[in-house]
């Protein structure tokens, strides 16, 4: 075994023996230092002080709590780097005695106490890092000799070493040289000092001392047995704590006389409220963290809390992640590789703030849901549905024109105005689609549970038919209506009110929709429900038919419709109800803005050439484009028929026209 092998054998053996804790809490070796208080100061007696030990504590606790990660600088930014032998060592476990927190708390607590924190690090062959092990900082004693950095440790048998500096972790405070750092605890020797005066001093003031606050007068000369016997008396009714504001009864013509409080009793409590701000001071420290809430109100102490992080740990954290960077990472290593704390969950505000926050983010394209899920410690949503960023719909890369609009009629030109509109409301119904595909999708789940089963019910044991099926489906649906609305009404709600603020501003009509547009939305939603459930009742229906006619199993025949449905059902659903949405909401918009007419504005990647002959055709509002049982040809094209008024877009399944204020 090698020099630093037995070395850190023993260093190991030494965390084994509890002697040097024993030495510690006595202070033993630690040193200390008079103050003019009167009162010796060193780490062990400091923190009897209320202030110094919170002081210490907030920032040891807060440091060690905080991740601590090696990153691998990449192309697009960073990754953490889970397979360095560093990740586990500094994350989760530095040496086989400790956690990464209780390493991380105690190096903390040298450092500020000692200024200075030390720690052996153990390398295998390959010159991997693999155990950092903490060393006490009052029995080291750093040298500067040769232009180089030795260090000479002094183990509990009192037997010295000298370590390189290679085989030390050295985190130094604050320096005056840069080589060895000074402690706080050494700055702040008078404001600790004053603390422990000022507290044993009340100590002393309530243990012992006859506080009634006056004088007694006796009319006559006592002689000293009887002056004695009264003393005693006193001091065994009235001195002490325990005995505070208890009645005093006077004999033989005695009389009180009330004190005027002295000048510096009066100061004392204030003395201890100063004392408590000058420690703060020293650690850099808000005073409400060392529970002084004199000066914090609700409005600042959020702000109080973030300068924290800023102006308090950051110094330390920078400080720290640097020397681990240089003492634990090659040069090599440290052109991929770096060490840094992550203190985002520090820096978040109150929940309404985060919110708004992530609101800017996300409409402004820099925030996906996944990311701010991750920021709120979430899993991403399921199948990537989080991984898309949204765009503002009123912008566009600097130099582009907005998409064109083909096609025109001769009833109406079609404006650059309207074809920016069309764009805008075209991209707002693209990112609302595939929520729209996720409630479909999720509504064809559960029918499908339920009805697949009745029909195994039905066809599997006994004699069923269509009426019978029928029957079933018209009960499972006025059952189950509840459940399909409190899955439709969410998004088809939010996606009309976006529509409308969108058709609103195209005419400059400031006013809320309101309870209209809200009496508006639980109609559309009706008829939507409506509108599904009778495609599902009427296809389902036609598939069981179909297989009874043809002599088929119906049971396949229902699971192969809701084999079609998933695969396509999302997709065309979400597609038509975008588009209808934002025709009717627009229309609704338009009337409550005043405008009498609209103008068809022909839209989407491809526009057909149904799409491209009504492009600039203006109605009166609500107007049908095209009546119920219209034939509308174009040349080369089968013509097309309508079942109802089409006084909006879609024209047809695929449509991606929009109309415009006429």
């Amino acid at each position: 075994m090698n020099r630093f092998g037995r070395f850190f054998d023993r260093v190991r053996r030494s965390f084994g023996n509890q002697q040097w804790i024993q030495d510690w809490i006595r202070g033993k070796d630690s040193g200390g230092m008079d103050s003019f208080a009167g009162v010796n100061i060193s780490p062990e007696s400091a923190i009897r002080n209320s202030a110094v030990f919170n002081a210490g504590w907030i920032l040891s606790n807060t440091i060690a709590a905080l991740p601590l990660f090696v990153y691998k600088r990449v192309t697009d930014g960073k990754e953490k780097a889970v397979d360095h032998s560093l990740y586990d060592l500094l994350h989760i476990q530095p040496n086989e005695l400790m956690s990464s927190f209780i390493y991380r708390e105690m190096m903390m607590w040298h450092l500020l106490f000692w200024g200075n924190s030390y720690s052996n690090i153990v390398e295998n062959g390959k010159g991997e890092v693999t155990a950092l092990w903490p060393m006490l900082p009052w029995r080291m004693t750093p040298e500067w000799r040769n232009s180089r950095m030795y260090y000479k440790y002094r183990l509990p048998d009192n037997t010295e070493t000298i370590l390189s500096s290679g085989e030390v972790l050295h985190i130094p405070g604050m320096s005056f040289d840069g080589l060895v750092g000074k402690s706080v605890l050494s700055c702040a020797r008078e404001a600790a000092g004053l603390g422990l005066a000022l507290e044993e001093f009340g100590a002393r003031f309530f243990g012992q001392g006859t506080q009634l606050g006056g004088i007694i007068e006796h009319p006559r000369t006592l002689q000293p047995g009887p002056e004695a016997n009264l003393r005693a008396a006193l001091k065994e009714k009235y001195q002490g704590i325990s005995n505070a504001h208890r009645i005093l009864i006077l004999e033989e013509g005695m009389q009180y006389k009330q004190n005027v409080i002295p000048p510096n009793d009066a100061q004392f409590l204030e003395s201890r409220k100063f004392e408590v701000t000058e420690i703060a001071r020293f650690f850099n420290i808000p005073p409400h963290l060392l529970k002084d809430l004199e000066r914090a109100t609700f409005n600042n102490i959020e702000h109080m809390g973030i300068e924290f992080v800023t102006y308090s740990l950051l110094p330390w954290l920078t400080r720290i992640e640097q020397s681990e960077t240089i003492k634990l990472l090659s040069k090599p290593e440290r052109k991929v590789y770096f060490i840094e704390h992550l203190v985002d969950g520090l820096l978040r505000g109150d929940l309404k703030t985060r919110y708004e926050a992530y609101s800017i983010g996300r409409m402004n394209g820099w925030l996906s849901a996944d990311d701010i899920r991750a920021l709120e410690n979430m899993n991403p949503l399921p199948d990537g549905q989080g991984k898309a960023y949204w765009m503002p719909l009123n912008m566009m890369e600097v130099g582009q024109t907005p998409p064109p609009v083909i096609g025109q009629s001769a009833s109406r030109k079609i404006e650059m105005r309207d074809a920016r509109s069309a764009a805008l409301k075209g991209r707002l119904a693209n990112s609302y689609r595939k929520l729209f595909e996720d409630t479909v999708s999720k509504i064809i789940k559960f029918e499908r549970t339920g009805i697949v089963k009745a029909t195994k019910s039905m066809f599997g044991k006994r004699k069923a038919n269509v009426k019978t099926f029928n029957e079933f489906l018209e009960q499972f649906y006025k059952d189950k209506y509840d459940e399909i609305n409190k899955r439709t009404k969410p998004v088809v709600d939010t996606y009309g009110k976006v529509v409308f603020d969108a058709a609103a501003d195209e005419v400059k009509y400031t006013e809320p929709g309101g309870a209209e547009l809200d009496s508006y939305m639980d109609e559309y939603t009706e008829a939507f429900n409506l509108r599904y459930i009778a495609t599902s009742k009427n296809r389902l229906s036609d598939a069981v038919d179909g297989a009874i006619t043809e002599g088929t199993d119906p049971i396949v025949a229902v699971e192969n419709k809701f084999d079609e449905f998933e695969k396509t059902r999302p997709q065309t659903v979400s597609m038509k109800e975008t588009i209808k949405i934002a025709g009717a909401v627009s229309i609704l918009a338009y009337g409550l803005a005043g405008i009498g007419k609209t103008v068809w504005v022909a839209a989407g990647p491809e526009p057909c050439d149904f799409c491209l002959g009504l492009s600039g055709k203006t109605m009166s509002l609500g107007q049908p484009y095209k009546s119920k049982d219209d034939v509308y040809k174009v040349k080369g094209k089968e013509p097309l028929s309508f079942s109802s008024n089409i006084a909006h877009p879609p024209l047809h399944g695929g449509c991606a026209c929009q109309i415009m204020p006429g």
